[in-house]
């Protein structure tokens, strides 16, 4: 019982950290990725084409947030198999990919 505590816990964990690691590495590469454009379009456009252009990518950075936390949380990393074989039940923790 306490081993089977103690991996569910592990899991939970390990789970809660790849997903927060994936939502940084997503949440990153957009930020980046928007700075390159933003700064490509102060250069080359007129201030009122780069300033609709800086408010629209700012709402799509601000509002797109949720839909990132969504996905970077929404596949576990790890997840509780369990194999019915006659007479008994085994339950393990496998990674899943």
């Amino acid at each position: 019982m306490i081993d089977s505590a103690y991996d569910l816990s592990y899991t939970f964990w390990h789970n809660v950290r790849s997903g927060v690691l994936r939502y940084v590495r997503t949440y990153l590469v957009v930020s980046i990725l928007s700075l390159f454009v933003l700064l490509y379009l102060f250069v080359v456009a007129s201030s009122a084409l780069f300033l609709l252009a800086d408010l629209c990518l700012l709402l799509f950075i601000l509002t797109g947030v949720f839909p990132i936390i969504d996905v970077a949380l929404y596949k576990p990393a790890l997840k509780l198999v369990r194999y019915i074989i006659p007479e008994r039940i085994i339950e393990k923790i496998e990674y899943e990919d």
